[in-house]
Formats: C-alpha cells, structure tokens, sequence
C-alpha cells in the first residue's frame, strides 16, 4: 500500500501533520458559509415581505379597477337599451 491509506503509527497526534490546518480551514468555510446562509435568509424574507405588500396594493388596485369597469359596462348597456327602446317607440 501506498503511504495515503496506511494508517499504522501512533494513537495521539494525527497521521498527517497539515491535517488540522486543513481541518481549520474547513470550520472557517463552514463558518462563513454559515454566516452568509444566516444573510441570505434574511434578504429572503424581507423580500418576500415587499412582494406581499406591492401584491396586495395591486390586488386592491385591481379590484377597484374592476368596478370602475364593471359600472362602466352597465351604464352603456343600460344607456344603449335605452337608446334602442327610444328608437322603436316603446316609450
């Protein structure tokens, strides 16, 4: 076997003395791996609570657009009944 996967030697200090080096840079990738996950979470949340607040604005923006519209079709067909029974002489 190689010299990578025998691991014949001592109990105490690891096998490969740039192991805890290495292991230290590890935790401090974690580490801010884990900071910026914390941020990310954050940013996520805010925007998620402005995309709730401009739909809701929209949502009543558009429900009040629809009545506009909707009394604006009733008043021109009215309007137009109207007209047409003028025309025919029914009052």
């Amino acid at each position: 076997m190689d010299g990578v996967n025998n691991l014949t030697g001592g109990g105490s200090p690891p096998h490969d003395p740039g192991m805890e080096a290495r292991v230290a840079v590890r935790e401090e990738i974690a580490a801010s791996t884990k900071q910026a996950m914390a941020g990310l979470q954050q940013e996520v949340h805010d925007l998620r609570s402005d995309t709730n607040r401009r739909i809701d604005s929209l949502r009543d923006a558009v429900e009040s657009d629809f009545r506009i519209l909707f009394g604006a079709i009733i008043s021109v067909a009215l309007g137009l009944a109207a007209l047409m029974a003028n025309g025919f002489h029914w009052f």
